[in-house]
């Protein structure tokens, strides 16, 4: 990893993408309230905001899409990649449009295989990887450590609420 480079955690996306930090964690905690939680209790929509199923990339480390309808670029879709036991996560943008079925930038296949490669690593290393890799392959990002545990790290590792304390890294 480059050791030299700061990382902010606001990539290029801006303050937009606070909301959506935001609207995504309560969206995925609400539909997290029982005990017997299944991957598929955390998909919800509120508002423009919706989560698919999180899938469990391995080492710790869970993946949930993100869709917006409306908003900065008349819509978007997110991966974020959730280190359950630090909070830390990173938002990768795959595909955002700048009017109704108007493509602006579709990174779609490049954050797969960034996503894929990521699950190889070490637990630790996933965020920080991701990061740089988004800014190597021009994917807009935002990174940050959540204060809480997200609705995939519950279902598929309950026992890593971590360190959690919310901000960016």
């Amino acid at each position: 990893m480059n050791e030299g480079r700061q990382m902010t955690g606001w990539g290029r996306t801006g303050w937009s993408t606070a909301r959506l930090a935001g609207a995504a964690l309560a969206a995925g905690l609400a539909g997290c309230a029982t005990n017997e939680l299944e991957a598929a209790d955390c998909a919800t929509t509120r508002g423009t905001l919706s989560t698919d199923i999180p899938r469990d990339l391995g080492n710790g480390n869970v993946a949930t899409r993100l869709v917006e309808a409306g908003g900065t670029y008349f819509g978007s879709e997110r991966t974020e990649v959730t280190h359950c036991a630090s909070g830390a996560w990173v938002r990768l943008t795959d595909l955002a449009f700048s009017g109704p079925g108007e493509a602006l930038a579709d990174r779609r296949a490049a954050t797969e295989l960034l996503i894929s490669h990521a699950a190889t690593l070490a637990p630790g290393d996933v965020p920080v990887y991701l990061a740089e890799q988004a800014v190597m392959n021009n994917i807009d990002y935002r990174a940050g450590r959540t204060g809480g545990e997200t609705c995939g790290c519950r279902v598929f590792y309950p026992e890593s609420a971590g360190d959690m304390n919310e901000g960016t890294i």
